[in-house]
């Protein structure tokens, strides 16, 4: 008899709907729940409330990403560059223009009258700065790497894939390498400053396309 009664009381219980004022206290938990996190989201894409990782904040001074990506866009002595000189002028790529794997290769037509192509492989730090002999601007792209030569780059001319610090097509027997090495100097951009004062700089390491 004793559990038949737990039973009926059990299923009564079920049966009843709880206050309106208990369910009304549940509607406003769950809207605070979720109305909190999605203010915070359309707040931060304003740019005016967003939390930085220390590392990515220079001295404490930004309080957003796109803070921490103007610092990182502006020039600074001690950072690394490719330079270059041509016809009597100057110029410099940042190293870190190059850092992301997309941005391997860079064809910069406004140096010179031909332009140049800058290209780094950063598992093999390997730079080299190329020409067309033709006098037209470069048009070089990214061809990734190989089994063939683990921790190598390729490049693209012209449809056909070439190794990057050998200058060799990735197929034997395939066209000559249709671009020519130019010299070029590595080290700071104070260093290359105190050289040429006159340089051109190239730096722009958050790019977002060639």
């Amino acid at each position: 008899m004793f559990f038949q009664w737990v039973i009926e009381k059990v299923k009564m219980s079920e049966l009843q709907e709880p206050p309106k004022s208990s369910n009304m206290v549940w509607y406003v938990l769950i809207g605070l729940f979720v109305a909190f996190p999605t203010g915070l989201f359309v707040w931060n894409e304003r740019g005016n409330w967003q939390p930085v990782a220390p590392s990515g904040n220079p001295n404490g001074k930004a309080k957003t990403y796109t803070e921490i990506m103007e610092i990182q866009a502006r020039p600074r002595d001690e950072m690394e560059v490719i330079g270059v000189v041509r016809d009597g002028k100057a110029k410099a790529w940042s190293m870190e223009s190059f850092i992301r794997p997309d941005k391997h290769v860079f064809n910069d037509s406004t140096f010179g009258t031909s332009g140049l192509a800058v290209t780094f492989c950063d598992i093999d730090d390997c730079v080299k700065v190329l020409t067309q002999s033709s006098g037209k601007p470069p048009n070089l792209d990214m061809g990734g790497p190989h089994t063939s030569r683990p921790g190598k780059m390729l490049v693209v001319a012209n449809g056909k894939s070439y190794w990057q610090d050998t200058f060799q097509p990735l197929y034997p027997g395939g066209e000559a390498f249709p671009y020519a090495e130019v010299q070029h100097e590595r080290m700071t951009w104070g260093e290359w400053k105190a050289r040429h004062a006159d340089s051109e700089l190239y730096h722009e390491p958050n790019r977002s396309s060639k």
